[in-house]
């Protein structure tokens, strides 16, 4: 991961919470949706545990408020804002504070504490999403390409790493709305023209 985006990144990196993450510094906000499937997963688990249930009910209740809250502000600026999000802020503290009394649980809660900054970046900042859906989407060609082809099997000649930079260079010009076919000519003919063409993008920090 690090040889991707280096020790230091300097935009929000939103990711789920697999561990290679972490040793990457920079602003992080941790993809709320995998949360809510290990919050319902714990529910399950504690289904004959009125006290446990109750408290994954309002933790899923949290999250989800959370994700409303940065999808209103990323459409603009939502009235009382400010309030909503320190209250939703305050009340997820008090949430991770609490334990209760089985091992397993309570060391699931002690890594979100640890990590409760980064479950809420999203509500400082109206460009960072609350998941990475956004990223899941744009996996979506190479996913299809794969079950069609059965992937590639070769690190040389035109197989995984050729096939890697082509898909990536191809996502890079349909998000700054940019004709795919076009920016390849010009990326083969004219390199210096095509990275002028990216370098805004590039520079925004985020």
């Amino acid at each position: 991961m690090t040889a991707v985006l280096g020790k230091r990144y300097a935009g929000t990196l939103i990711s789920d919470f697999l561990g290679a993450y972490n040793r990457i510094k920079c602003l992080k906000q941790r993809c709320l949706v995998p949360l809510l499937r290990l919050i319902k997963k714990w529910r399950l688990h504690f289904a004959h545990d009125r006290k446990c249930r109750k408290y994954f009910d309002t933790m899923k209740s949290l999250v989800k408020s959370i994700i409303r809250l940065s999808a209103q502000y990323a459409n603009g600026y939502p009235k009382n804002f400010v309030i909503r999000k320190a209250d939703l802020v305050a009340r997820l503290r008090r949430t991770l504070n609490i334990r209760l009394g089985h091992p397993r649980a309570d060391k699931f809660i002690q890594k979100l504490a640890a990590k409760r900054n980064q479950l809420v970046a999203c509500l400082d900042f109206p460009d960072v999403c609350a998941h990475n859906n956004i990223a899941e989407r744009l996996l979506r060609d190479n996913v299809i390409m794969r079950k069609i082809t059965f992937g590639n099997r070769s690190f040389t000649g035109s197989g995984q790493r050729n096939h890697e930079i082509l898909m990536s260079l191809i996502q890079t010009a349909r998000m700054q709305n940019l004709n795919p076919l076009d920016f390849l000519r010009l990326l083969l003919t004219s390199p210096a023209t095509a990275s002028a063409a990216l370098r805004p993008a590039f520079t925004s920090g985020r």
